[in-house]
């Protein structure tokens, strides 16, 4: 969620704080590593791309990303922006799996196992 935010307003990933897994904030989804990403990103891509747009506007400024979100921050005062995020659809996929395999060689008499190649692959598939 933080590299989603980063990315939509030009920005260092570690600018961005998410506050996540607590019962003080509104409900979401469980969290389960790629289900959270398929789930989460695309309501933050979608409010993120809304504040963008209304920041801009407030501020009077064309293009508030990156070296010009301070000082587009700035004219707002102390008035927050809010805007709701939807998750939209065609922004990620239902079952999506991660893989990784090896190529291993055994000695059946000493049970030795040597590895010939790893491969750290994550491939993402949609099951229908």
């Amino acid at each position: 969620m933080a590299l989603v935010a980063a990315e939509s307003f030009g920005l260092n990933p570690d600018r961005i704080h998410v506050l996540i897994g607590d019962t003080r904030y509104p409900y979401g989804n469980d969290s389960g590593g790629s289900t959270t990403a398929a789930s989460v990103c695309p309501a933050v891509y979608d409010a993120c791309t809304k504040v963008l747009a209304e920041l801009q506007k407030q501020a009077g400024v064309q293009d508030a990303r990156g070296p010009n979100w301070l000082e587009a921050c700035k004219k707002l005062g102390v008035n927050p922006l809010v805007v709701p995020g939807q998750w939209q659809e065609g922004l990620s996929s239902s079952g999506v799996g991660g893989v990784q395999f090896a190529e291993v060689e055994v000695d059946t008499e000493t049970g030795f196992v040597r590895v010939n190649k790893d491969h750290l692959a994550c491939r993402t598939a949609a099951w229908s």
